[in-house]
């Protein structure tokens, strides 16, 4: 294990009073966290690490973060790790992110593509996509788990590891001494998204929210007065993009983006197989560009670099989530992917499900109980609930007998005599 410390400029500061470790810190998207706001106002008190198997690619990201955060200074130490090495850099770690992506974007590409040749919609976190992905995700973040039960047990681990829904009910099953979440910036997005579109304010709306991650429903949601959902309806009309007025009509409520796959299967189908490359190919390409402009050019390159990466989840998600941790005040809501509990009784208190929470007094808690939900958002939602149930204990015990009748139970496996084949080539 190697360390390397990053501070150019020499500041007085206070002794560090929280201690952030990134697992998957070498990842190129990173430098864009410690431009948020929650994160630069915990600067004086942050203790950073990060942790990938890549010095090159690790010194290159601190680098970066050291450049496009100036004047700030954030204490960053870069740890490099070999495979089932020392995670002893974990220790006494408040805050564990978990962002690693196992296989790279080249298997992100095989999670988007194999799926169409079975006639399906690929997705790195969805679907049989989905399913390929957590297969070979889950035994080296178990062993992650394992270390951080050993070296951190106090952390508060946020999961954003793909699939995030899969992969967290796996991590709730066998680490529940553990406080974990699964968390994800798009339905806070999706709302703002539609409270702007009618001009009204987000930070004073109330709304009821159902789903697992990447698929769920807004319904009831009310700000500055108005009936966000009817007049969100009534303004995407003539909308060409997903979701039109349409069905958020016969909905009563609002999908998030990645409802396409279940509402618009085929026509997402077509786009995919016509496509000349798929989404982890691009993100591959970019990667490379963004290490080499990390190492070598200067400032203004490195945050073109950046900026060619969305990376809404940062700021959106993750930097309020570790702000209200440090104690900072948030108008942003936090959907975590966390037990049920009592926020519904559609579904069992051991069930996981994408809720709603938010800092109050300091402490991090979901919003009120939502009881019953629509039964035309319930059906699906109980189909994907119980596919993510099957699916997470095949990929725990890994059985790919058990890994086949998930499958066959997704609802978009039309065909179920596919589901043998889908699951021999997932557990290959």
């Amino acid at each position: 294990m190697s360390a390397r410390r990053r501070s150019v400029r020499r500041v007085v500061r206070a002794q560090a009073s929280m201690k952030l470790v990134i697992v998957g810190g070498s990842a190129h998207s990173t430098p864009n966290l410690f431009a948020c706001d929650p994160l630069r106002e915990l600067a004086e008190t942050l203790e950073v690490v990060l942790l990938g198997r890549s010095t090159e690619r690790l010194d290159a990201v601190a680098r970066a973060i050291e450049l496009i955060t100036a004047p700030t200074t954030f204490r960053v130490a870069s740890v490099a790790i070999a495979p089932g090495g020392d995670m002893s850099a974990l220790r006494g770690a408040d805050v564990v992110l978990c962002q690693a992506r196992y296989g790279g974007y080249e298997a992100r590409e095989s999670d988007e593509t194999f799926p169409l040749k079975f006639g399906l919609c690929g997705d790195e976190g969805l679907g049989v996509g989905g399913l390929a992905a957590a297969w070979r995700a889950w035994p080296v973040l178990r062993e992650t788990l394992i270390s951080i039960r050993r070296h951190a047990p106090l952390a508060r681990i946020i999961l954003m590891t793909s699939p995030v829904g899969i992969l967290t009910r796996c991590a709730l099953d066998e680490f529940g001494d553990l406080w974990l979440a699964g968390v994800c910036e798009l339905p806070w997005t999706t709302l703002t998204d539609a409270c702007v579109a009618v001009g009204a304010d987000v930070r004073g709306a109330t709304f009821a929210y159902a789903g697992v991650n990447h698929l769920g429903w807004f319904w009831s949601v009310f700000a500055s007065g108005r009936d966000v959902v009817a007049e969100y309806a009534a303004a995407r009309q003539n909308a060409i993009e997903f979701p039109s007025g349409a069905l958020i009509e016969r909905l009563g409520a609002i999908p998030l983006k990645y409802l396409r796959l279940h509402y618009e299967a085929d026509s997402v189908l077509e786009e995919q197989r016509k496509s000349p490359r798929s989404r982890g190919r691009e993100l591959l390409e970019l990667q490379e560009r963004a290490y080499a402009a990390y190492r070598t050019r200067d400032r203004p390159a490195i945050v073109a670099h950046l900026r060619a990466r969305s990376t809404p989840w940062y700021e959106h998600a993750i930097a309020p989530l570790i702000g209200g941790f440090g104690g900072r005040a948030s108008p942003t809501a936090s959907f975590l992917t966390v037990r049920n509990g009592s926020y519904t009784s559609a579904f069992d208190a051991q069930d996981v499900l994408e809720i709603p929470h938010r800092f109050s007094n300091g402490d991090l808690k979901p919003l009120d109980a939502i009881g019953a939900i629509p039964d035309r958002l319930r059906a699906p939602l109980d189909a994907f609930v119980e596919f993510e149930r099957a699916a997470s204990n095949a990929v725990r015990n890994r059985d790919t007998k058990a890994l086949a009748a998930a499958i066959k139970g997704h609802p978009w496996v039309r065909d179920g005599s596919v589901a043998t084949q889908l699951a021999a080539e997932i557990g290959r």
